[in-house]
Parts: C-alpha cells; structure tokens; sequence
C-alpha cells in the first residue's frame, strides 16, 4: 500500500523556489532515503510535507488523503510526525516533559503506556527521565527527538539528518534503532547527509539535485550506482 504521494510539488520560501517538480512516494513498511547535496531543497521538502512550508503548487496525498493545505497540527492530528535537523529539544524542560508535549495531539488515555515503551526503545531515556534535555549528550538528544514523534503514534516519521554532529558509534546505534522501527511496522521517510548509511539502511532511495528528484532506485542500486559513488560516498568508478 502506497502510504504517502508528494506528485509535481512546487516549494520555497517568498519569492525563493526551492523544490520544482518532486514527485515520489512511500509504501507502508518501507524506509525511503532523500539524499543530496547541501541547498538541494531535501529539508524544504520535509517541511513541505509536514506543513511547516506551504506548497505553491502539486498536490500531497497521505494515506489517500490530499494534506497540501491543512496546518501542520492537523498533519500531525493525521498520522505524520516529524523529527527536525537539530532535534529541536525544549532544552529547559526534563526528557519526560518533552514525551509529553509530544502527545499533545492525543486525547486517549494510554499515553503513559507510550512512554515506557519509549523508554524500553531507548533505556538511557528512562535513567534520566527528570534530566533537564538540555543536558542530554548529542545521541541522547537525538533519540529524545525520536521518542517525542513517536509519541504522537504517526504512520509516518519524518526524519531529517538523524546522524547530523553525531560520534560514529551513536550514528550505528541511530540506524540501528531505524531498522528497529521499520520491523515494528513505522513507516520512515529518511533524509541524511551521509548517503552511505541512508542509502544501507533504506528499501528505496531518491536523489534531490536543485529541487529536482534526478535518480530513483532500491538502496543497493544507488549504492552501486557510479555517480552515486564519485559525488556522494566519495568513490572513484
């Protein structure tokens, strides 16, 4: 089942276009990576879909339902978390507040339930649940920023640069923790800087030039793909 269409999105900012025609989609169960140069538009395109940015023109379609023009609580209230570059910690409130806040869309009563299972994915969470985020590490954050989105029990997660500042091991245990999602069923739309690991991790994967999707394959066919190698894993054909 096709879970979300992005079909011929117009984008930008003002009078700035950024995104110029992208169309592309993701199936239910799969992990899809946008990879691309800095400026390419990728961030834009997640901020498109989530309605952080207004669509200029194109349409958006989640779960058979045309999004383009509802506010970004509502694409949240539809099934649509999304995780931001920069994790975007409310750095003076405790690792429990921010769960919270997370589920701020939700009116049911098992919201605490959700929470231990947030701290059963990532145990370091627990131990430190009344530690103010702001003095979480880096990969601390990081998985804090995840657990939040997921409190809003989405369909699909919106995931930008996970890996941004992070150690070597922490980004291991961030794709890791990705492909953890992805078997319990959490659909996952992946942008990242670091297009082997997008590109390792991802069933599908789509490469952002100046606005524009130029290429499109599984995650082993880019991999293996020699433009891919010579501009984004640093390989000569």
């Amino acid at each position: 089942m096709t879970m979300l269409v992005v079909d011929d999105v117009f984008s930008g900012y003002g009078k700035s276009q950024v995104l110029h025609g992208v169309s592309l989609y993701v199936n239910e169960g799969e992990i899809v990576a946008l990879i691309g140069a800095n400026g390419a538009g990728k961030s834009t395109l997640l901020k498109t879909i989530s309605g952080l940015v207004q669509a200029q023109s194109g349409i958006i379609r989640f779960q058979n339902t045309e999004i383009q023009n509802l506010s970004a609580h509502r694409i949240v209230e539809s099934g649509v978390s999304q995780v931001a570059e920069g994790r975007a910690m409310l750095k003076r409130m405790t690792v429990l507040e921010n769960l919270r806040i997370g589920a701020h869309v939700r009116k049911d009563k098992k919201i605490r339930q959700d929470i231990d299972q947030i701290f059963s994915k990532f145990p370091v969470l627990g131990e430190r649940h009344d530690q103010l985020a702001g003095l979480l590490s880096g990969g601390e954050q990081q998985m804090l920023a995840i657990g939040r989105a997921l409190m809003a029990r989405p369909r699909i997660l919106l995931l930008d640069e996970p890996s941004l500042g992070l150690a070597p091991m922490v980004v291991t245990e961030i794709f890791r923790t990705l492909r953890a999602l992805r078997d319990d069923e959490t659909t996952i739309f992946l942008v990242e800087q670091n297009a082997r690991r997008a590109l390792q991790v991802a069933d599908r994967g789509y490469v952002l030039e100046r606005g524009q999707i130029t290429l499109e394959g599984t995650g082993q066919h880019l991999l293996d793909d020699e433009k891919i190698q010579q501009t984004y894993l640093g390989q000569r054909a």
